[in-house]
């Protein structure tokens, strides 16, 4: 159900265009995420994430960042990637 997520090292993103997010979330496999928002978009509330460092089954995604490629637009290797329709996405991307 769940579709592909990728996990981005902090300096390939731009985080000086995104403010962290007082969001937090607790997944018991992969421990604390964090979230970031951003506001250059109406949308932009909570669309990344990382996980803290409590979780060593977690050890490789640590620090990383995960967009929901539900909510943004994500191209991989050049290839512009289809927004999926999960539980995270936005209301108005749902299939009724």
């Amino acid at each position: 159900m769940l579709p592909v997520r990728y996990y981005i090292p902090p300096g390939d993103v731009r985080l000086d265009l995104m403010e962290e997010s007082p969001k937090r979330t607790v997944c018991p496999y992969k421990g604390e995420a964090r979230y970031w928002t951003y506001p250059g978009a109406e949308d932009g509330r909570n669309v990344a994430w990382s996980y803290d460092r409590r979780f060593r089954d977690a050890a490789q995604i640590h620090g990383l960042l995960s967009f929901f490629n539900e909510r943004v637009d994500l191209t991989v290797d050049g290839v512009l990637q289809p927004r999926p329709v999960t539980p995270w996405s936005r209301p108005q991307d749902r299939r009724e």
